[in-house]
């Protein structure tokens, strides 16, 4: 169930609102409120050399396929490192140009939005149906590690916050969870 809200916590979240930690914004349209982060992070110079030189790795390796006039080999390598330089691209421009948005709309439904510009995931919230949302590390056996905000309800919204700043993915974090409270205040009317 809800944390119950008291005075201090929703001091807190309305400074929080007004004074939005660097990379977070809100902004207050026609109709509906837009709380945001952007997903740039200092991670996002290593992907995009890691990606610029596997890319360009990928491309000699087809290159002199081709020239030897291997044309099923080069077909199946093309196959196998085309997805991968495409995945490993957008990873590039979503650290890059990304951003997650929590959008509470007072005439439809409230969503959340991972993407780049317009291009990306909605996810509707049915508030009703949540029960928590928190953050998540997960540790993997090559010692690397995965950070995702996690909102259970009738279906699980896993949204990745891997190298996103820390004070922005907690403000995204209190901000939901201060929705869902009031949400959950205004049922039980």
């Amino acid at each position: 169930m809800s944390e119950t809200l008291d005075q201090n916590a929703i001091y807190e979240i309305e400074n929080l609102l007004r004074n939005p930690p660097k990379g977070a914004w809100v902004k207050k349209d026609i109709g509906r409120e837009i709380i945001g982060i952007s997903t740039r992070s200092k991670s996002s110079i290593f992907i995009f050399i890691f990606t610029l030189a596997f890319s360009g790795a990928s491309f000699l390796v087809l290159f002199q396929i081709i020239m030897i006039r291997e044309l099923i080999i080069s077909l199946l390598i093309m196959l196998i490192f085309a997805p991968a330089v495409i995945f490993l691209w957008v990873q590039v421009f979503y650290s890059i140009f990304g951003k997650i948005e929590f959008v509470t709309n007072k005439s439809g439904q409230d969503y959340i939005f991972v993407g780049i510009g317009r291009i990306g995931k909605k996810h509707v919230l049915k508030w009703a149906s949540i029960k928590n949302i928190f953050e998540q590390i997960s540790h993997n056996s090559e010692g690397g590690s995965s950070k995702k905000i996690f909102i259970e309800g009738e279906n699980l919204i896993k949204i990745s916050i891997n190298g996103i700043n820390e004070n922005k993915s907690m403000f995204l974090i209190k901000v939901l969870k201060y929705h869902k409270n009031i949400k959950d205040i205004f049922q039980q009317f």
